[in-house]
């Protein structure tokens, strides 16, 4: 069934139950604002553009942006207590702070005016820092609320739907972003942009609110503890395969956390034009979103991640290739083919996690585990990214160029393991 103009009357024609069908609707309304809030602040060419406009050079934004899939780790310890205190409480909790950091960011032209530009840069970091770490225990909740709230049979069509929704949202966003960023942007301006995605995240948090489940666990004498739980992550050989494969795909993909920076400096793009071209992956993606969710569905989520994901390392290959990629024409096409290829990496990934990869009486343990190694493997792209970047630099190299081969090279590294998984078409 291909998904329709109107929503949620697909929805109706899932054969969800009421309570089914309220949490489901929900779970868009927060997953659609939140998608803005990420776009718009951290996440977008926005956040990237406006480190660099205070100043810090590549190694730093790459060490900024790396820190915050690096505390993923903290889930390893944060596991435990998320899971006694209930999944949603603790998703609700501690993503209403993290949206509250990066609501200090915007006080940013009154630290720097009272105690100095570097005491302001320091502002910035430490509002990252607590995101970051919030984001990494909250995201616990996220991904056992998921899996709990969303049936498998329509998992797949739930994601191409969110995915569709968000990315049709974050057109409008990106493109209102990079008229306010059009020219050369002041400080105030970014803020600007900042200001309206913290807004929106608290709407998503909002909506977080009518959610029912995701209680506490109460571990009976025979229940697994939390440690237990990831000891028998690692001893699951199919999802040590699938973790593996996901955590090189998120490595190649975060190496792409330099676009921007490539877009402006070796093809010459304003800053508002580079933000515009984040509206050409959503394009792409929200082109393809239904195709990939219907696939998932019918066929299993293996073919979809895996074909997705060899799409998808094209993208940087076509970058890393001197002389491609020069005017804003080719890089439009290349952002619409990553958009479009993305998405199925993101559909059948998602879907196989939740579906064949977490059992749903261990859950706790084993997202703990996947999303540890995926916050470590997210920030060693953009902190590798930006160390090649001042290496090739430093000794006269194309700047960008060995980035983006060994983001292609990791991409069909990771399909290469992947398609040793397991089947999850019956499930």
């Amino acid at each position: 069934m291909p998904i329709p103009l109107r929503p949620f009357d697909g929805i109706r024609a899932w054969g969800l139950s009421a309570r089914q069908r309220n949490n489901v609707l929900w779970l868009l309304a927060a997953t659609l604002t939140n998608s803005v809030f990420c776009r718009l602040t951290v996440f977008g060419s926005t956040f990237v553009l406006f480190l660099d406009h205070l100043g810090l050079d590549k190694g730093r934004i790459g060490l900024l942006l790396g820190f915050i899939p690096f505390a993923g780790l903290l889930s390893l310890v944060a596991a435990g207590f998320v899971a006694r205190v209930g999944f949603r409480r603790a998703y609700i909790g501690f993503f209403t702070v993290r949206k509250a950091a990066m609501a200090l960011v915007l006080l940013l032209p009154w630290v720097s005016a009272r105690w100095g530009a570097g005491v302001g840069l320091l502002w910035v970091a430490g509002a990252i820092v607590v995101f970051s770490v919030c984001r990494a225990v909250g995201e616990v909740g996220a991904y056992a609320l998921f899996q709990e709230l969303v049936p498998n049979a329509i998992r797949g069509k739930f994601n191409a739907l969110a995915y569709a929704m968000i990315t049709a949202s974050g057109i409008v966003a990106t493109v209102m972003a990079g008229w306010a960023l059009r020219g050369h942007p002041d400080t105030g301006r970014y803020l600007l942009v900042i200001g309206v995605g913290v807004l929106l995240g608290a709407v998503s948090v909002v909506s977080l609110l009518p959610l029912k489940g995701g209680g506490p666990v109460r571990r009976g004498p025979e229940g697994h503890s939390a440690r237990g739980e990831m000891l028998l992550a690692i001893r699951d050989a199919n999802f040590v395969r699938y973790i593996s494969g996901v955590g090189l795909a998120n490595l190649a993909i975060s190496l792409g956390a330099f676009v921007p920076l490539y877009l402006k400096e070796s093809v010459g793009l304003a800053p508002g034009v580079v933000v515009w071209l984040d509206a050409a992956v959503s394009v792409g993606g929200l082109a393809a979103a239904g195709i990939w969710g219907r696939h998932a569905d019918r066929r299993g989520s293996k073919p979809v991640l895996t074909t997705g994901l060899a799409l998808a390392a094209l993208a940087p290959a076509a970058m890393a290739l001197p002389g491609l990629v020069t005017q804003g024409w080719a890089a439009l096409l290349v952002m619409l083919w990553m958009g479009a290829a993305q998405i199925g990496w993101y559909i059948g990934s998602e879907r196989y996690l939740f579906v064949k990869g977490i059992p749903p009486a261990h859950k706790t343990g084993y997202i703990a585990v996947y999303y540890s190694l995926a916050g470590l493997t997210n920030g060693l792209g953009p902190l590798t990214a930006g160390r090649l970047v001042e290496v090739a630099r430093a000794a006269g190299a194309p700047p960008y160029a060995m980035v983006f081969a060994l983001s292609a090279v990791l991409a069909l590294t990771s399909v290469a393991l992947l398609r040793g998984l397991q089947s999850d078409a019956d499930a």
